[in-house]
């Protein structure tokens, strides 16, 4: 699904920057940097140092039922950099217009998934587990956030691709 949206549906809490010992940035990291197959400068996107809390957030241009996650982690450093657990949680279309002051719209999926063992290898796996209580929390998705809690590197990089299906024509996986 992330191929779906414009670099713009992208936001983080954070973005790594690469700077000069004249303090001038000559790179920095983005949020669309963290397509699954993004070769771009940084090979993934990745938090800044010192982000404590890190998250990445996509948000689609119409509702979804999420089904599936694939992630890896930073392809082109060394040593690597990966996320080894994260938590998701989305916003359902219903909450996108809930009235301020009423709570958070994000709802958290129950459980930590298991992330990437190294920099290069994908990492696929289910949003939901079959008949579980859990499964209306992924349909009529219009955004999702990643939630890295334990990383490998100084900082949290990640790639990651949503699979699903879309909610407005009832059609196939996407």
């Amino acid at each position: 699904l992330t191929r779906l949206v414009a670099d713009s549906a992208f936001s983080a809490s954070s973005c790594e920057s690469i700077v000069r010992a004249n303090g001038l940035t000559i790179a920095q990291s983005h949020a669309a940097l963290a397509r699954l197959h993004t070769t771009q400068w940084a090979g993934a996107w990745v938090s800044g140092v010192g982000d404590a809390r890190p998250w990445i957030q996509v948000d689609f241009p119409r509702a979804f039922d999420l089904v599936e996650i694939e992630t890896k982690g930073r392809y082109n450093q060394v040593p690597e950099q990966f996320v080894a657990e994260f938590r998701v949680c989305v916003k359902h279309a219903d909450a996108a217009d809930a009235e301020e002051g009423k709570g958070s719209p994000w709802v958290w999926l129950p459980f930590a998934f298991c992330g990437n063992g190294n920099g290069r290898a994908g990492k696929r796996q289910k949003l939901v587990v079959t008949g579980g209580v859990e499964k209306d929390a992924v349909k009529n998705v219009v955004a999702v956030r990643v939630c890295p809690t334990v990383w490998r590197g100084k900082s949290a990089a990640l790639r990651f691709e949503l699979f699903g299906v879309e909610r407005s024509d009832g059609g196939g996986e996407v």
